[in-house]
């Protein structure tokens, strides 16, 4: 099953079953949730940032922060354990949180 270049660009992925679509503008489901719990912890994007880095070995930039809390960045399952690890809360608490966004 070949997928045209418009169809990878569009985030179409196919499988045998169904088709599911991506909005290009969200690219992660817990992004907000990230955000709302950085932000009761009392840490910035940069503070996140570096305790990911030094607690976890993952290096990333305040801008991959606020990337990912906007949806525009991927969030790959390392990363989020780690978030929840620095954030002290499961990971599980970072995906329950969709569909309570606000934005």
């Amino acid at each position: 099953m070949r997928q045209s270049l418009d169809e990878i660009r569009l985030g179409v992925f196919r499988l045998p079953a169904y088709t599911l679509r991506v909005p290009e503008a969200k690219r992660n489901i817990a992004g907000a949730a990230i955000r709302q719990i950085r932000q009761q912890a009392g840490l910035s994007q940069s503070e996140l940032s570096v305790a990911v880095e030094v607690d976890h070995g993952i290096a990333l930039a305040q801008s991959d922060i606020s990337e990912i809390e906007r949806g525009a960045r991927h969030v790959t399952d390392i990363e989020l354990v780690a978030f929840a690890a620095v954030l002290k809360v499961s990971p599980d608490v970072l995906l329950a949180k969709v569909g309570n966004e606000t934005n």
